[in-house]
Order: C-alpha cells, then sequence, then structure tokens
C-alpha cells in the first residue's frame, strides 16, 4: 500500500497525496483565480492613483473667455437654434 504522506518539503510543510485529490485541486483553482483577480484589481488602484496624481500636479484650468469671444459664441449659439 502506498503511505499517506510523501516526505518531500516544500516550505515548512509536507506533500501529502490528498493534496491531489479532486476536491484540493479545485480549491487550488479557486485560489489562483482569486490572486489573479485580486492582482487584476491591486493594478488597476495603482494605475488610478498615478493619473489621478498626475493630473493633479498639472494644475490644470479652463481657460479665459474675453467679452469678444462670449459675443462670438452668442452669435454662434443663436444661429445654431435658429
Amino acid at each position: 500500500m502506498i503511505t499517506q504522506k510523501l516526505i518531500f518539503p516544500v516550505g515548512n510543510r509536507d506533500i501529502s497525496l490528498t493534496d491531489f485529490s479532486p476536491s484540493q485541486t479545485f480549491h487550488y483553482k479557486d485560489k489562483k483565480e482569486a490572486k489573479e483577480d485580486l492582482k487584476k484589481w491591486f493594478s488597476r488602484i495603482a494605475v488610478c492613483d498615478i493619473l489621478i496624481k498626475t493630473m493633479e500636479s498639472l494644475n490644470l484650468t479652463y481657460p479665459e473667455v474675453g467679452t469678444e469671444q462670449r459675443k462670438e459664441i452668442g452669435k454662434a449659439k443663436t444661429m445654431l437654434l435658429e
């Protein structure tokens, strides 16, 4: 009969034959998918944080519109609404 434990250290843990049972393999797949999802979310959050900090550092403002430009915009608006 095959022994239930293989003496094969992985880190501080032994590998047992139950590690290769279908239920354990299923849990491994779930854990792997969860880890991949976590990486995706973390990378998205990191990228968003970088973008926000970069855009805030640019000190962007709306352009100032002079009185002459306002008149031209008003004329264009009335032409479009006719």
